[in-house]
């Protein structure tokens, strides 16, 4: 089993990351705002009967008849191409489905059409270019024998959530939902569902293979019976090669852990789907296998990259064997020996940690500078494509798809985002500069968290170097060395290797976990600047964007993604928001379908209308909130019933109405009610197996603070015992990692990626139990934030968001210093702005920052701007949190 690890590296848990149109240079544009060409439509619209019509969106665009039949779902033909055969395609499907008076619909253009072709696209949907809805199982059966009939000669990528018609390359189907009928979760994930034989909604589920609803029978249209003997049996790939696990899923293709059963070895093997992504570069996954095959042949023996073992054919798709490198991947292995990570290191670790840093860096220019030698670009470097085994520290680079033998290739150019020099988006091929700077990002990411940073903050490489050589003495010749991979046209790798191989590491230091660094910076100037950012990109009128936002920001009025979130932070700086970004509010939750939660929906609107003195449309907020229907799915502070009760108590202290009190009393009982006894105190919201979540957002810890507030608001002190136990069982699921007290996100025993952060980890349940050792001064409260100290001591993070970064963390510290009276934490506070200006972005209209882990600017309150500017100026007047919390009900305790 592989090891925990605390990720300070890259967030997992956002839920709705849709896709960026990358339609601004800055700003993310979500995918739903595409305006499709008209060329896919103005093609069909002429083939179409009088009184047919083109219905068109961003995605597909639909084919209605005159007469639609409004069946809600049944059996459905899918159509697959690739784009030099659609025109064809359209012209044949257009014909017989017209003919036939059944409706379809299509991709609506090429763009979109290329989409549903790449490597990227989602396995369940890939190679969809046409869907047709028969009425009936009788139209079914004689329009897919037409079409089958139609397209013999065309051949696309299989659609793997289908059955293929016969043997037809072109013409699929499965059973499945032909309105689009959705529902939402507390968290706004949505889910697509059908009626099931007794008429209940289940979920249509879109999954990589065919599969049959249990209420709706297969014919196997088309299709033979498979041999009775050979049903379930056990079979070998390639004749030889026993599949173990998947390691990486593609549209194009998987990449398999096997052995050969010849002799035990471990091999990795890897898959082409034909038809698919064949647009890219003039390359289809077949012609990059086999010239990662001859790649692989010419470096065998160089110890640079894995042994070719062998090459086979399955069915329709293709098959590369090579050798199973040993270890682990470079950023795997980062998030366990970068010291920059643990504050605490003594002064041998972090010696030992860039000793071993400049020798794996030396290795790796070295390997570069012989595959240049042999002509050979290999394009996509990055951490998660160098392997390292941890023992030998051996070395050897992987996933050579994106390489390229010079004067033999096409062209190609492929790269991981954070490791892509500037100038290469534009063009179309890898060069050998490439690999050099991304080299330099991978030196840089053995000292740091940096990832996509390099892509939208230019001095963030000088910035980060010369905050490690303040605070653990970072030698020059790696500074240097890094300098000159990033900066210069032509690096010499000869002498950078040198630098690596003659560091100096006399003047190495320990990372205290206790900030000795007396530096100040001048938090309140950033402040200053970045609202005035904020301002220049206020645009309260525009259709769907008043602010830049990130790609978590389903719903505007929203507190974590949305424009509520910003109005807080706005109100906590300034005292006051401006009329017209006040005016949307009040105009805000007044109509559409909104979530209820306090993060993501209509508590945390009324919470904020509330805050900048719109009283009475918090109150009439509240109320659409307590109606809601998803209120009760989930009793957590974020999303659930409890931030219900916090958005009263919020409510109740600005409006002085005892209604509001009383409305969170009824959540207390309710969670008296439904806590489940554990083993080490108290849950809520378990799921079929027993999990739950944990933290402040999703686990006890936040369902602790509103009772804690509760009990100190009613002086009732049941409240406050129900809120120890809550946080109690939240406590209880810490785990210790190189010193490092980290939080899963979760109940589940097999989850191993662990949290520092506000949201979800240690910062979130330690601003808990903080104010828990203020009300109860229980001392065991008091013995578990002093062991979380070194946890959170953090300058180094891969964002400088409040909800999973580093400026949550911060408002923890802040938290301790104020409730604890303790300066040591205020100093730690003040590391946490030294780290947050290396993720600062200068214009000329102010101040701004990257939304999370993201190469685009965000003014979100979550994972943007809005939540920096919340700790920064909090820091700077050493203010009271205000962010989500209540602590003028405690300040009389």
């Amino acid at each position: 089993m592989r090891g925990i690890v605390i990720d300070f590296c890259e967030v997992h848990l956002n839920h709705q990351n849709a896709g960026d149109l990358n339609a601004h240079p800055e700003f993310f544009v979500p995918f739903n705002k595409y305006k499709p060409k008209s060329t896919y439509c103005d093609f069909v619209d002429p083939l179409l009967p009088a009184l047919w019509r083109l219905r068109r969106d961003y995605f597909w665009t639909q084919a209605v008849a005159p007469v639609s039949p409004h069946l809600t779902q049944g059996w459905k033909i899918h159509i697959s191409c690739t784009l030099k055969e659609a025109r064809v395609v359209l012209e044949r499907v257009t014909r017989v489905c017209t003919n036939d008076g059944t409706e379809f619909k299509f991709a609506s253009d090429e763009f979109i059409h290329r989409k549903l072709l790449s490597k990227s696209a989602a396995r369940q949907s890939g190679g969809k270019f046409m869907t047709i809805y028969p009425a009936g199982i009788e139209k079914f059966e004689s329009l897919i024998e037409l079409l089958y009939q139609e397209l013999r000669d065309i051949q696309g990528p299989y659609i793997l959530s289908d059955r293929q018609y016969k043997d037809s390359g072109a013409v699929f189907y499965r059973y499945g939902g032909f309105r689009a009928f959705t529902v939402r979760d507390l968290r706004g994930r949505e889910k697509s569902m059908i009626l099931d034989g007794g008429f209940r909604l289940v979920e249509d589920l879109r999954t990589p293979h065919f599969r049959v609803p249990e209420f709706a029978v297969d014919a196997r249209w088309g299709q033979s019976e498979p041999p009775a003997d050979d049903a379930g049996a056990d079979e070998l790939f390639g004749e030889k090669y026993a599949i173990e696990s998947v390691l990486k899923f593609s549209n194009a293709g998987g990449v398999y852990a096997a052995r050969r059963v010849t002799d035990d070895l471990p091999v990795v093997i890897k898959e082409a789907r034909p038809h698919v992504d064949a647009e890219v570069n003039g390359l289809d996954p077949l012609s990059r296998l086999k010239k990662e095959q001859r790649i692989l042949h010419v470096l065998e023996g160089s110890g640079i990259a894995p042994r070719p073992l062998g090459w086979f054919v399955e069915w329709e798709h293709t098959f590369l064997v090579q050798e199973r490198v040993a270890g682990k991947t470079l950023r795997e292995y980062c998030l366990d020996a970068t010291k920059s990570l643990y504050p605490g290191s003594s002064q041998a670790e972090v010696r030992t940690w860039l000793e071993q840093s400049a020798a794996i860096g030396a290795d790796l220019i070295e390997k570069v500078r012989l595959l240049h030698a042999n002509g050979i670009v290999f394009g996509d470097i990055s951490t998660n494509n160098i392997m390292i085994d941890p023992e030998s520290m051996q070395l050897r680079f992987i996933d050579f798809e994106g390489a390229l033998q010079v004067g033999v290739d096409e062209n190609i150019n492929i790269y991981t985002p954070g490791f892509c020099a500037p100038d290469r988006r534009g063009r179309d091929v890898a060069q050998m500069s490439d690999d050099c700077y991304a080299l330099g990002c991978v030196l840089l990411a053995l000292l740091a968290p940096s990832s996509v940073s390099l892509d939208i903050i230019e001095e963030y490489p000088e910035r980060i170097l010369a905050e490690l050589m303040v605070d653990v003495g970072l030698p020059r010749e790696f500074n240097a060395c890094i300098k000159s991979l990033l900066r210069d046209s032509d690096p010499d790798l000869q002498q950078c290797r040198r630098l690596l191989e003659l560091i100096d590491l006399d003047r190495v230091t320990a990372f205290s976990a206790e900030s000795a660094d007396m530096r100040r910076p001048d938090v309140a100037q950033v402040v200053v600047k970045a609202m005035d950012y904020m301002r220049s990109v206020m645009r309260v009128d525009h259709p769907w964007r008043p602010f830049p936002l990130g790609p978590q920001s389903a719903d505007l009025i929203a507190i974590d993604h949305g424009v509520a979130g910003v109005a807080l932070v706005w109100q906590q700086v300034d005292k006051s928001v401006p009329a017209d970004l006040k005016g949307w509010m009040a105009r805000s939750g007044g109509k559409g379908n909104h979530l209820p939660g306090l993060l993501n929906g209509l508590c945390g609107l009324a919470w904020v209308q509330s805050a900048i003195g719109l009283i009475s449309e918090s109150e009439r907020t509240l109320t659409r909130a307590a109606e809601h229907q998803l209120l009760h799915e989930s009793m957590s502070l974020g999303y659930g019933y409890a931030g219900y009760g916090m958005a009263c108590l919020k409510v109740w202290l600005a409006s002085n109405d005892a209604r509001h009190l009383d409305a969170a009393v009824k959540v207390g009982k309710a969670l008296r009610a439904t806590g489940v006894a554990q083993d080490t105190g108290i849950a809520w919201s378990l799921d079929a197996n027993g999990y739950t979540g944990l933290g402040l957002h999703s686990g006890g810890s936040g369902i602790a603070l509103f009772l804690l507030y509760l009990g100190v608001a009613t002086g009732e002190d049941v409240y406050i015992e129900l809120a120890m136990q809550g946080l109690d069982h939240d406590i209880s699921h810490g785990r210790t990692v190189n010193g490092a007290v980290g939080f899963p996100s979760d109940t589940v025993q097999e989850n191993r990626i662990l949290y520092p952060y506000l949201g979800a980890g240690t910062a979130g349940v330690a601003s808990v139990a903080v104010r828990m050792y203020a009300i109860t001064r229980s001392e065991k409260y008091k013995v578990f934030v002093d062991q979380v100290k070194a946890s959170v001591s953090q300058k180094y993070t891969v964002s400088g968001d409040l909800f999973l970064g580093l400026s949550g963390i911060g408002h923890y510290l802040l938290d301790a210093a104020q409730f604890l009276e303790d300066d040591s934490y205020r100093a730690l506070a003040w590391r946490v702005a030294c780290g947050l200006d290396l993720f600062r972005i200068d214009k000329e209209s102010g101040v701004c920052f990257p939304g999370g882990n993201s190469p685009k600017i965000s003014c979100s309150l979550a994972g943007g701007g809005a939540g920096i500017i919340s700790y920064l100026d909090r820091l700077a007047g050493d203010k009271r949190n205000e962010v989500i919390m209540l602590d003028e009900l405690l300040a009389a305790n």
